[in-house]
């Protein structure tokens, strides 16, 4: 009896294994790991600039406890909103739809996810007017090339990435169309923070560079107050730009329960040790 009981478990996991669906994370990593940032974030908020007038916008962008990103907003110079995506997971933590909303355009869009773990590919296609977007990701879990296309397969947005061994970008181009708008290039400093960020406008046939200095770095290992310095590299000559003090505001979650008894009864061990740890140093 109780070998057939056992036999019956073994079955019933083994067909469990074989109906399990695949989720987004067999294909990528979790969004925040693609990130340089640590710890449990739970949001983060930093003003950028990323456009060739150096017009400066504020990104915000949430996480769940997993590392999925669920919603990210930007705001313009005067905290006025200008786009929004949210990201939607089922019962199992997969990811399952996009909503898009850009205020200044007064438009919102809506986007199926379908998961193709044997090409580590998510697509996702828009609702109204079918349009395609395609996410291909590297065997390690991180994203390489983003295609988006009309519904009749012509190319609307292309983005490339190019990562190094430790899998962190080093190089980053845009393009809208057929036409190259911009390539990003980094470098990265030996602590795991960006030490310095190239700017090449293709169209403009405009360059500039970013150095940064960090000046606080919390206790996660993130940075919260860097300076950043632009220069204009287009001439013979570079010219700086401006200089900028920029802040990021990061929000952690709290420890759960579990973590939070793990952590007291470290304490408690830690407590209970040190007195035969005094008497061991005064012998």
């Amino acid at each position: 009896m109780k070998r057939h009981t056992t036999l019956s478990i073994l079955l019933a996991i083994t067909a469990y294994t074989v109906l399990a669906e695949p989720t987004h994370l067999d294909i990528m990593v979790p969004d925040l790991q693609d990130t340089d940032l640590k710890g449990p974030v739970k949001s983060v908020s930093l003003k950028v600039s990323r456009n060739v007038n150096g017009e400066w916008t504020t990104e915000k962008s949430e996480y769940d406890r997993t590392g999925n990103l669920t919603c990210y907003t930007e705001f313009d110079a005067k905290d006025k909103l200008i786009e929004k995506s949210e990201y939607f997971y089922d019962e199992n933590g997969c990811y399952t739809k996009l909503r898009y909303r850009n205020e200044e355009d007064d438009y919102e869009s809506e986007w199926d996810v379908t998961l193709s773990p044997d090409t580590l590919q998510i697509a996702l296609r828009e609702k109204s007017d079918g349009r395609i977007g395609l996410e291909t990701y590297s065997p390690e879990g991180y994203l390489i090339n983003y295609r988006l296309v009309t519904k009749d397969r012509e190319p609307i947005l292309t983005r490339e990435y190019q990562r190094d061994e430790k899998n962190r970008r080093v190089k980053y181009t845009r393009i809208k169309g057929r036409k190259p708008e911009y390539t990003f290039y980094y470098k990265w400093a030996e602590n795991g923070l960006i030490d310095m960020q190239g700017q090449v406008y293709h169209q403009e046939k405009a360059q500039f560079r970013h150095t940064y200095e960090y000046l606080v770095i919390d206790e996660h290992g993130n940075w919260t107050q860097r300076i950043l310095v632009r220069y204009d590299i287009s001439g013979k000559k570079p010219v700086k730009v401006y200089e900028h003090t920029v802040k990021r505001d990061i929000e952690y979650f709290a420890p759960d329960a579990e973590e939070a008894a793990t952590a007291t009864s470290d304490d408690t061990s830690e407590s209970e040790e040190a007195p035969a740890e005094e008497d061991s140093g005064e012998a």
